[in-house]
């Protein structure tokens, strides 16, 4: 995610520590006021804390701070984990979200879904967890295009779109094609073809439908 492209966002539209703007954000989304002080005390609490492990000087100048003490936008962009700003994005109003997620060419929906899924990777690639073999339980929003190049398996008699790893890169190839069109993707294409082994049945294991999807997913530049 291009946090640029979020602080001018959320400074223009959303960005507050103050309780009033987190009811407003979560009386949208039929939140309880009690529900949304306990996330607005569990992001304050998150945010010192990465405050006090973050390597930025920036932090501790009073020009960079609000007037209750906390940051500003453009630092704490800095010093957010990516978790923290999805559980922010999670909040916004259903108009807002829509307006943020058009920006990388997807509906709300789509966009909260596949931010969740991608925070979800990443943790398990912070703790080296294998993501090769990773079904995904919480299934993101699906595109009717990613049939095109996703397996099929077996779920109560039905034929359903695969929840491995290949729903993972769709998501993340439909991201980097709007944030950077020319970012250089050989590396992991080398990488997928070692992986398949020009196999049909590895292809399959990481979610494809066959070798052939696989190639035509490492040509296209936007495959959603």
């Amino acid at each position: 995610m291009n946090k640029n492209k979020f602080s001018i966002y959320f400074r223009k539209k959303v960005w507050s520590f103050r309780v009033s703007k987190f009811l407003a954000l979560g009386k949208q989304k039929k939140y309880s006021k009690f529900e949304i002080l306990e996330k607005e005390y569990q992001f304050k609490k998150q945010l010192k804390k990465s405050i006090k492990k973050t390597s930025i000087d920036d932090v501790n100048y009073d020009k960079n701070k609000e007037a209750d003490g906390f940051p500003s936008v453009w630092i704490t962009m800095n010093v957010l984990m990516f978790g923290e700003m999805v559980n922010i994005i999670d909040l916004l109003p259903s108009k807002s979200l829509r307006e943020l997620a058009s920006k990388y060419d997807c509906k709300g929906e789509e966009f909260i879904s596949w931010i969740k899924t991608l925070n979800l990777v990443r943790n398990i690639c912070a703790h080296n967890s294998n993501i090769i073999d990773f079904k995904l339980k919480t299934k993101p929003i699906y595109r009717k295009k990613w049939s095109n190049y996703l397996c099929t398996i077996q779920s109560n008699d039905n034929d359903i779109l695969t929840d491995k790893f290949a729903v993972i890169l769709i998501i993340i190839k439909h991201f980097i094609f709007r944030i950077n069109s020319k970012y250089y993707w050989s590396n992991i294409n080398k990488s997928l073809l070692k992986i398949t082994n020009k196999s049909e049945q590895n292809a399959r294991r990481i979610g494809f439908k066959n070798c052939e999807s696989l190639n035509q997913f490492i040509k296209v530049s936007d495959p959603s």
